[in-house]
């Protein structure tokens, strides 16, 4: 099943949405493409929403993306990891 056909199933428009996530994670990314052109494994400390980590984990599969944060967020998370599913990335540790 390709990502396109599992959109279908996950309400995209109910899922929490930071808009500063989205006007910023072009400009990170690039920054982070730069930076971690080397390393294998990330940790997101923080991972909020989970939009950022959905965004940077296909444009930077080299990487292992865990995600991490508190584990009222994890469902959000989740939320997004479903709705956008890669390879490369992993469900939220907690972290608090």
């Amino acid at each position: 099943m390709h990502n396109g056909d599992l959109n279908n199933k996950v309400d995209v428009s109910a899922l929490p949405c930071s808009q500063a996530c989205e006007n910023n994670k072009q400009p990170i990314l690039e920054v982070l493409q730069i930076e971690l052109q080397d390393s294998h494994h990330v940790l997101e400390i923080g991972s909020g929403t989970g939009q950022h980590s959905v965004h940077f984990a296909p444009h930077l599969s080299h990487l292992k993306w865990q995600t991490s944060d508190v584990i009222s967020n994890h469902r959000h998370i989740m939320a997004w990891h479903q709705a956008y599913p890669t390879p490369n990335l992993y469900a939220p540790l907690a972290f608090d």
